[in-house]
Parts: structure tokens; sequence; C-alpha cells
């Protein structure tokens, strides 16, 4: 539960935490009898997020971000547009973003993060997060099924017209994919 609420830090920060620690003070947690299901296929793999980046520096160093370009490359066959802004604008913030998103998925399965983060950019309608999380899903090996899940679910909120987000940011991968 902790590592998810990690996960949740990534996009809610220091006040949604502060929010989610305020709403669960006096919650009665309870260890379950059995250990929570995945879907077959998911797993743990720490190593799954790592770009090979040195966090011993803050900064972000000469190849650092080659590096964290191949990880995308690899890992989903695109380099989102904000990493190479933050490289060039704020690289402190970049390489802090990556820290976190290289070391909060320690013991769930590595579909969570792509999954939870989908969900999230569904219900704000964020057409760059869903594609690249529809695409880390995709190369985590998530089913489509699961994935068209994940986008249905938070348009209780969202409403159907994110489907346009969705189809303009995603639809050509989620075309493309089949199970």
């Amino acid at each position: 539960m902790l590592e998810y609420l990690a996960i949740d830090f990534i996009y809610c920060g220091p006040r949604g935490s502060e929010t989610l620690a305020e709403a669960l003070a006096d919650y009665p947690w309870i260890t379950p009898e059995e250990p929570a299901q995945f879907p077959d296929g998911w797993s743990a793999d720490p190593e799954a997020f790592r770009s090979g980046i040195d966090y011993t520096s803050k900064e972000l160093m000469p190849g650092e971000l080659e590096k964290i370009e191949a990880w995308y490359l690899k890992t989903t066959g695109e380099v989102p547009r904000w990493v190479r802004f933050a490289a060039k604008h704020a690289p402190r913030i970049l390489k802090s973003y990556r820290y976190r998103f290289e070391t909060t998925v320690r013991t769930l399965p590595k579909q969570v993060m792509p999954m939870s983060h989908l969900h999230y950019n569904v219900i704000r309608s964020h057409g760059p997060g869903i594609r690249e999380n529809v695409l880390l899903a995709k190369a985590f090996g998530v089913k489509k099924t699961d994935v068209m899940r994940s986008i249905g679910s938070p348009l209780i909120n969202a409403g159907m017209e994110t489907l346009s987000i969705v189809d303009e940011y995603a639809g050509d991968v989620l075309d493309r994919w089949t199970d």
C-alpha cells in the first residue's frame, strides 16, 4: 500500500500526499489474509524502470539525457516531448522526476505504474500523459482489454468526450494493438 501511495506522489506531490495522509489518518489498516491478485504476466521488475543515470549527483551529467532518451526509445519507441524540454530548461527537475519514477516500484508489478498513471491522465484529459502511459503499458505486457478498462473507468468523471483526446493522442497505438 505504501508503494502505491508513492506512485500517487509522482503526480500529487506533497500537497496531495498530505491530503491522503489526513484522509487515511483514522483508517483501520487490515492485513489481508491473501496477497493481492494481479493479471497473469504482471510481475515486479524494478530494473524495467532504470535508465542507468547516476543519482549521486543532483545535476544532469553529460550523457545522462542520452541514457534517458535511450530508455524511452527502447521501452516505448519514442521520447516524450517534455523530456527534452525539461533537460533544456529544468535539468534538476528532470533528474528528480526520473529518480522517483525509477525507484518507486520495487515490489508491486511494474504494470501498476503505467496503469495508475493512465487512469489519472484520462481523468484529467491530458493527451501526452495518456499516450506515454498507453505506450508504457503495452511495452510492459499489459493486455489491450486491461488498458481499455483503465481508460473507461475514469470516464464517469471525465466524460465520454475524453475519448476524443484518447483517440487523438493514442488512437494510432490502440488501433494497431492486438492482444
